[in-house]
């Protein structure tokens, strides 16, 4: 079915519709969610729309509770050793972040650039005495898991998805590689995507209703204090709004990070205020520079692979040297898509398929509110952007990325291919779900295999 304007309708015209709040979209949709017109005086707005959408709750719920599942499943399967050791992850910092959320003299480096990320776990998590440390983290980021998937649907519905389509999309991006390696281990991406994906539902929400600027400044600020460069989510979204609304929103928000990073300062002495540039006292040796248009990232080429599909699904793993420090991690920046698995070349050539009638759909239907469209494309090439120009391994970003990558193949269902969207998004989920399980049994045993050897060569 497609975007339902009137007949003869121009891109001007489209334009014109679409200003409308975007109510033709769910309009145009048999089951599409029932949302009432804004109204400036209306209270208790997502309360009231939950008690009228029952079988929505019931699907979010259902949603919710595999997000939940995933990590406390892979931890049972594969167990925690590999929290704690380094960079083997990707490169990624999976025990210094696995410190920052239960330690309290955690380690200070990069807490400028994640302000406030110390703040909302450590003190909460601190309060679990019945639990391990290592339960305590698996507890947080089981419900971090679970707050994206359920936004990732919530989204999707709010713009006039079908429930059946919408808990598709959500258990494709459940499965995805991204979330398979990076929602089971302690890192602050999935919480990043979490925070974002809270601005882009408050937009998508705003095109039906009444949206207080407070709640922007809420969405930025922890957006910014997760990880700073996430704040383009607010800032794409606050371009739509008046000039005034537009900078007290900017405004707002980063005063409010501001105020977390002091305050976490205070709580937490060692870590760095979000505006001081310098590395902290007393940590390694690092160069940011080594991460800014390094020739180890394979040039735009790899980076594009590893942001529109490694991010779905994994292709063969690899392993590489830090030449720094002579660590041995796993690696996938220049790894051809599809190479995992049989079951992961059809699926990278069915998300290839997909995300291309998204993308048609989107330039030629437009469907949702323009403020929306903006937002969530600008977003995805926003973080694109970002990292041509930072990283060496670009796939532990590759939970920034996610959510919007799966919103834009979503939007296919909106168009007059719905049909063959969800046949291909069928095909996704279920080989990506084959090919993720499958390599990530290898990065195991891979990580195994490095245990065995340190500890041969230590003994």
């Amino acid at each position: 079915m497609g975007r339902g304007y009137p007949s003869g309708a121009t891109g001007e015209s489209r334009e014109r519709i679409d200003e409308h709040e975007g109510d033709e979209t769910a309009a145009a949709l048999p089951d599409a969610a029932t949302v009432p017109p804004r109204r400036s005086d209306e209270r208790g707005g997502l309360v009231a729309a939950l008690s009228r959408n029952r079988k929505d709750v019931l699907v979010g719920l259902l949603v919710a509770a595999a997000g939940f599942a995933l990590p406390v499943l892979m931890t049972a399967a594969f167990g925690r050793l590999h929290w704690d050791r380094g960079d083997f992850w990707f490169d990624a910092d999976v025990r210094r972040i696995a410190e920052t959320m239960t330690i309290r003299d955690f380690p200070a480096l990069h807490s400028n650039i994640h302000p406030a990320f110390a703040l909302f776990f450590n003190p909460l998590l601190a309060l679990l005495v019945p639990l391990s440390r290592v339960n305590r983290i698996l507890l947080a980021i089981s419900f971090v898991s679970a707050g994206w998937t359920v936004l990732v649907y919530a989204v999707l519905r709010t713009i006039g998805v079908r429930i059946l389509d919408a808990a598709l999309f959500a258990a494709l991006a459940l499965v995805s590689a991204a979330s398979m390696f990076f929602t089971t281990v302690p890192e602050t991406f999935p919480t990043g995507a979490f925070t974002m994906l809270i601005v882009v539902f408050v937009v998508a929400w705003e095109a039906h209703h009444k949206v207080s600027t407070a709640a922007y400044i809420a969405a930025g600020a922890v957006s910014m204090g997760v990880t700073v460069t996430n704040g383009m989510v607010v800032v794409l979204a606050a371009l739509g709004q008046h000039r005034r609304r537009a900078m007290a929103v900017v405004g707002g928000s980063i005063v409010a990070v501001i105020l977390l990073s002091l305050a976490q300062h205070l709580v937490f002495p060692q870590s760095q205020f979000v505006l001081d540039p310098r590395p902290p006292a007393g940590a390694k040796a690092f160069k940011e520079s080594d991460w800014i248009l390094s020739s180890r990232s394979g040039g735009p080429v790899w980076v594009t692979n590893s942001v529109f599909l490694s991010t779905i699904v994994m292709p063969e793993l690899g392993t590489k040297t830090k030449p720094a420090t002579g660590e041995v991690i796993m690696s996938v920046q220049r790894s051809a898509p599809g190479t995992g698995s049989p079951a992961g070349a059809v699926a990278a050539g069915a998300w290839v398929a997909l995300l291309a009638l998204g993308v048609v759909t989107l330039v030629k239907f437009r469907p949702a509110s323009k403020k929306f469209r903006f937002v969530v494309v600008l977003s995805l090439l926003g973080q694109f952007g970002l990292h041509l120009v930072y990283g060496q391994e670009i796939f532990p970003y590759s939970m920034h990325f996610l959510p919007f990558l799966v919103i834009v193949a979503a939007l296919a269902t909106l168009g007059p291919w719905r049909r063959p969207a969800l046949a291909l998004a069928v095909v996704v989920v279920v080989g990506a779900a084959a090919n993720n399980l499958l390599q990530i049994d290898r990065a195991h045993e891979l990580f195994t295999r490095l245990v065995a050897t340190t500890a041969g060569a230590g003994g």
